[in-house]
């Protein structure tokens, strides 16, 4: 089958405990231009797989795919989550609220009581500052200034919409990293292997698992080189220039985003 795509999902999910499926690269089956119908390409398709000219694309174990839509799917909630926090700022930016030039995370602890008392509209600016937690307790007049704005009727509608939404988003994030924590159970010795890295966290180690799996050999032979490099050759003028031999200078030829 081409890798056209997620149309082929099912059909490999319904064949590959029975078939050997093979998932090619549509650039690599690519027909002589024309007209093209579906069994002109079918036909197309199995004249190469018998020469054995389709490479199978690679496409992990089921317990693989499982982890990485788990990690696909995070990655969209927190960019969710980050799109209700930016509204939700310029929601206050408007109401004249200047609590991010004072406060680090608005999304805290006390940044969320005080939007919540916000939202109420109950409170004096002062209450609400005396809100703030621990090292934050520090700025209290400079939080009561940064309360000082007018939410109207809409915005405090607004404000408390988002709120509410803020926190089924982080519940449901929440759950997601619950579910990628089981899903890596398995792979728990790979985690940890990869966590050595420096930078790299558990979360970030799952995703790379996620991407690429843990059986390497999917990949062919390790190469003798460094994967993603190639080295320069120099040219004849480049040679002659050198005084002694010099090793060739690294060029990253891979575009591969982890």
């Amino acid at each position: 089958m081409e890798a056209t795509g997620i149309y082929w999902h099912p059909v490999h999910a319904a064949l590959e405990s029975a078939f050997t499926v093979i998932i090619g690269n549509t650039s690599h089956m690519r027909n002589v231009p024309g007209r093209k119908t579906d069994v002109k390409d079918a036909e197309w398709i199995a004249d190469l797989v018998r020469h054995g000219l389709v490479r199978a694309s690679f496409v992990p174990a089921p317990e693989i795919r499982v982890l990485r839509e788990l990690i696909r799917h995070r990655e969209a909630v927190v960019g969710t989550l980050a799109s209700e926090r930016n509204r939700t700022l310029q929601l206050l930016e408007s109401a004249n609220f200047k609590l991010a030039s004072v406060m680090s995370d608005v999304f805290g602890v006390s940044g969320m009581l005080m939007l919540r008392a916000l939202a109420e509209g109950s409170a004096a600016p002062a209450e609400m500052a005396d809100l703030a937690k621990r090292r934050l307790r520090r700025k209290v007049d400079q939080l009561a200034l940064a309360l000082d704005g007018r939410l109207a009727e809409h915005q405090r509608l607004l404000l408390g919409l988002h709120i509410r939404r803020l926190s089924e988003i982080e519940r449901d994030l929440a759950e997601i990293e619950a579910a990628i924590r089981a899903a890596m159970r398995p792979f728990a010795v790979q985690q940890a292997c990869l966590a050595t890295i420096p930078a790299v966290d558990e979360l970030t180690a799952a995703s790379v698992i996620a991407e690429v799996g843990v059986d390497m050999a999917s990949f062919g032979p390790p190469s003798a080189s460094r994967p993603g490099l190639a080295f320069a050759r120099p040219t004849t003028k480049a040679r002659a220039s050198r005084s002694s031999a010099a090793p060739a200078k690294a060029i990253h030829t891979s575009k591969r985003r982890w």
